[in-house]
């Protein structure tokens, strides 16, 4: 990374917008509605971080989760285009890792991933996760099966 990055926890009062942008910027078109981030932010499961530029606080990445006990559900991991393949995806991944790791058993980190996007697969394979499953007719616009993955936390010392 170039340009010094802060990354964050992003709580359920602050504006959803930023998080929609990133989505549409990295993925092409966002998979939620803008509403669907405002209702997922302050779900009482979810949990966000960003990262920052941090002379400016002008966010370039983030990724968000569902904990439910044990089990993690990564809903999205994007970056902006423009800072792609700079090490982001992989601090957020590992901050979330370091925020959902329990002392007390082991904790599933799960998520989908297009069968198309290899990048995204690499980046996953290289963290840890294998793959668990697939599932048939998983995404829209384009319709596509999801590959499903999955890494294995250890409890913390």
């Amino acid at each position: 990374m170039k340009n010094k990055l802060t990354l964050r926890r992003y709580y359920k009062h602050e504006e959803p917008t930023c998080l929609y942008e990133l989505a549409a910027a990295s993925y092409g078109q966002s998979p939620w509605r803008l509403d669907q981030f405002a209702d997922d932010l302050r779900g009482e499961r979810s949990l966000y971080f960003v990262a920052e530029l941090a002379e400016t606080s002008t966010p370039v990445g983030f990724i968000s989760c569902h904990q439910i006990l044990d089990e993690v559900e990564i809903t999205n991991l994007a970056v902006h285009p423009s800072w792609s393949r700079q090490g982001i995806a992989k601090a957020l991944l590992a901050t979330l890792f370091a925020t959902v790791a329990s002392g007390e058993q082991l904790t599933k980190v799960f998520l989908e991933v297009r069968m198309s996007n290899e990048k995204a697969q690499q980046l996953y394979l290289g963290r840890g996760f294998e793959e668990i499953s697939r599932r048939k007719h998983y995404y829209e616009n384009p319709a596509e099966d999801a590959l499903i993955m999955c890494k294995i936390l250890p409890k913390l010392p």
